[in-house]
């Protein structure tokens, strides 16, 4: 991709998870000089394509690989009620790998799925069923305003900031179960892996954990009586 950007063109990846995205920030520290963004197609997307290159450094703009397929039942009175796992499962059960596919969105039955460009045609020309239900799709041009549960507001009570007894007090784990969550490489801050519990976070900081979910430190409101700290946190599974 380097190579490519050198050659004054931009370069894309294909879609990434929280892992790879992680250890290309990493990589990229090795290229002080190579302008370089995520996008996923949204704003907050978790699985996003890294482009290098820009307006600025290249003279000229490239729209994003990125497409989103509609996909909508042909009768919503028989639609099986169809979750993000049945319609990734029939997207990748066509022949294409996670790579691929993006994020995926559902409202009112309907799967909204970000593509790589290349692959988008093929969806809506093969893809007919969803688990059981039949389906049609279509190129959409934008994303739907998507019904989103607001996340969960706790008050936890904590002796310091460390992520690691946040992570206990939140998800009422022991603390060699939260330090397992770190040794796995489950735990990401803001994007990038995090390997030390004993890291403090600050508010505003987004804390992703696989298997369970995202949490956002929203603010440190002063301390107990007993000299903990009062944290506001925001949790979405």
């Amino acid at each position: 991709m380097v190579r490519q950007y050198e050659r004054n063109r931009y370069a894309f990846s294909e879609f990434l998870g929280l892992a790879e995205q992680s250890d290309l920030r990493a990589e990229l520290r090795d290229f002080p000089g190579v302008p370089y963004e995520f996008f996923g197609g949204v704003e907050d997307a978790e699985r996003v394509v890294l482009r290098l290159g820009d307006s600025a450094a290249l003279g000229y703009d490239e729209p994003w690989p990125i497409s989103l397929v509609e996909i909508k039942p042909k009768n919503e009175k028989f639609a099986d009620a169809l979750t993000h796992r049945d319609f990734l499962g029939a997207v990748l059960n066509l022949g294409l790998t996670r790579e691929r596919i993006g994020d995926i969105y559902i409202a009112d039955h309907t799967g909204y799925v970000f593509c790589l460009d290349t692959n988008a045609s093929f969806i809506v020309d093969q893809l007919e069923r969803v688990k059981h239900t039949s389906v049609t799709c279509r190129l959409a041009g934008e994303l739907p305003p998507i019904p989103t549960r607001e996340p969960d507001v706790l008050e936890v009570q904590c002796a310091s900031l460390r992520l690691d007894l946040i992570l206990s007090k939140v998800y009422q784990l022991s603390r060699s179960e939260a330090e397992q969550l770190f040794a796995a490489d489950r735990v990401f801050v803001d994007g990038r892996v995090c390997r030390q519990g004993s890291r403090e976070l600050t508010p505003g900081a987004l804390v992703s954990v696989r298997g369970y979910g995202r949490l956002r430190l929203l603010a440190d409101a002063g301390f107990t009586r007993k000299g903990n700290h009062k944290l506001q946190v925001a949790i979405t599974k």
